[in-house]
């Protein structure tokens, strides 16, 4: 039965790629900021956008379906006295200013969008930041939760198009130890944004190659870390507590669902849930708001790509939003093999991290997952 599922999918899709012409590929391009950051659209709609320093580590941020929803919660500050805690109120003033001056109607409208949805978000853990890849033990500095000892200093270095119609970041990070004055290790990271052929499917890839420093560099075993999303509140396990309307499911490559996929190891992992449908300019004029918006079904995978560094490695997703794959830390997630995650880097040595996102509306089977993973791992 599981091969005759899996050749239905496998003809599906054929036939999607198949009826392309009706699908016109699509147009993905870059455009610059002058301040490092830069927006990523297809056919002329926001993606995301690179930025290169935010609370300390580069992200990317906001992320949008095809259909123009928003896919991840707000940035937000911590407090100068408390990591945890949030400086909160308007949306960056100096984005919201430049976007105006601009001229860009587009980000104006996703602005507003933002600010509506900003009141019912989670404030908790701001060291989650939209799209991200950090860690929280390195050399015993936490580069993970936001501390004012440490950064991760960006420098894009080349931002084209490939062959494929695909932009692709080059980007040269250097992971500081602000306390002591030098860089613990540093990494290349080649990020590839695009559109899967024949769906209106959106995918981030991310290459890491991370290197040590002049001395060795021990990436501890810890559950902080590594590759991580935090996703749209609206989607969060329980929330329809808040509004019946919302709420999220979480399931693993093995059907695990929800909170019995926290902690294991896999090849992907498909977060899925209740997003606002795209309110047009008009419709925020009117009075929309999030709490009688329409809500519809979006989702975000995150695949490992086997040639990762300890593939399957294993996931850090939480109910509330959470969602990071890790492939350090074995005492949390895997406390009754006994085995330390730890790894230590000498110079010149290089670890490789592989990881794919897809950015999708509706729902995706876990038959269609499986299908795009193999894509994926090819």
């Amino acid at each position: 039965m599981k091969n005759i599922t899996r050749c239905l999918v496998c003809g599906l899709l054929a036939l999607m790629a198949a009826s392309a012409p009706f699908l016109a590929a699509a147009d993905v391009s870059c455009h610059s900021l002058g301040d490092g950051r830069v927006q990523i659209l297809v056919d002329g709609e926001l993606f995301t956008q690179f930025i290169p320093n935010f609370a300390g580590t580069p992200v990317f941020w906001p992320l949008l379906s095809a259909d123009g929803s928003l896919l991840t919660r707000s940035l937000y500050r911590p407090q100068p006295d408390n990591k945890n805690k949030v400086v909160d109120g308007p949306f960056p003033a100096e984005d919201y200013a430049r976007f105006l001056a601009d001229g860009n109607q587009a980000w104006t409208d996703i602005m507003r969008c933002i600010e509506m949805i900003r009141p019912v978000e989670s404030k908790d853990h701001p060291h989650q930041r939209s799209v991200w890849f950090d860690h929280g033990m390195v050399n015993g500095k936490d580069f993970w939760s936001c501390s004012p000892d440490t950064s991760i200093s960006a420098e894009l270095i080349s931002a084209e198009k490939n062959s494929d119609g695909q932009v692709v970041l080059v980007i040269h990070c250097r992971w500081n130890d602000l306390a002591a004055g030098e860089d613990l290790c540093e990494d290349t990271r080649t990020v590839t944004l695009g559109v899967v052929p024949g769906t209106s499917i959106r995918f981030i890839d991310y290459r890491i190659d991370l290197t040590a420093g002049g001395d060795p560099t021990v990436f501890g075993d810890t559950k902080e870390g590594s590759f991580g999303v935090r996703v749209a509140s609206t989607m969060e396990l329980g929330a329809e507590k808040k509004n019946p309307n919302w709420g999220g499911s979480i399931v693993n490559a093995e059907g695990l669902k929800d909170d019995d996929t926290w902690g294991k190891r896999t090849a992907w992992v498909n977060f899925n849930g209740k997003v606002a449908k795209h309110l047009t300019a008009e419709q925020i004029d009117a009075g929309a708001d999030i709490q009688t918006a329409e809500m519809v079904s979006a989702g975000i995978v995150i695949m490992n790509h086997p040639g990762s560094f300890r593939f399957p490695s294993w996931y850090h997703v939480r109910g509330y939003g959470l969602f990071a794959v890790n492939p350090f830390g074995i005492k949390d997630f895997a406390p009754q093999d006994k085995l330390d995650g730890s790894v230590t880097l000498q110079k010149g040595e290089i670890l490789t991290f592989r990881y794919r996102l897809l950015i999708y509306d509706g729902e995706l089977s876990a038959e269609q997952i499986a299908s795009l993973y193999e894509d994926y791992a090819k």
